[in-house]
């Protein structure tokens, strides 16, 4: 009963239009994805960037972009009048994770960094204040540029780096 009104409201020819307008439809976005493997100079590359543009899948994937080939590090040395240094917080590889994310974040700019220093100070006691604090982001190329062997290390060199003295 019900499929009969169906039909009578929409007519058989309707029904056949939006099946071939889907199968259109379909059958160009499958073309248009096959295009890519086509040579870029041929004349239907302009449609294909346009369709492939309009739809949405126009991407630019890195996921096999190599990785910058260095390692980093970061010292935070504190200078002492008598000219002894010390690593307040020990060496970056043994810092704890919220200890690593502020010094992170103090490394970004001179406004953030001059705070964290008068900040790291302030933990030494009274009468053994260091005279100089220095905040450095070091990097080294895991192998040096004309040929050496992978995995022969570079010596450390500094990419930024704040001092504060008192």
């Amino acid at each position: 009963m019900e499929s009969e009104r169906l039909e009578r409201a929409i007519p058989a020819a309707s029904w056949s239009w939006r099946k071939t307008l889907i199968s259109l439809a379909i059958g160009a976005h499958i073309l248009a994805i096959a295009w890519q493997n086509l040579p870029a100079r041929m004349a239907v590359g302009g449609i294909y960037k346009w369709y492939i543009g309009l739809s949405g899948q126009l991407q630019g994937w890195i996921m096999f972009a190599n990785l910058p080939a260095e390692s980093n590090r970061i010292e935070l040395i504190a200078r002492f009048p008598d000219g002894t240094t010390k690593r307040p917080f020990g060496p970056s590889k043994e810092w704890s994770a919220p200890v690593l994310d502020v010094v992170m974040d103090a490394i970004k700019s001179e406004q953030m960094a001059r705070p964290f220093l008068a900040a790291v100070r302030a933990t030494f006691p009274p009468d053994a204040l260091p005279n100089d604090l220095r905040l450095s982001l070091l990097y080294r190329p895991l192998a040096k540029p004309g040929g050496d062997a992978p995995g022969q290390p570079a010596e450390f060199a500094v990419a930024k780096e704040f001092s504060r003295k008192w």
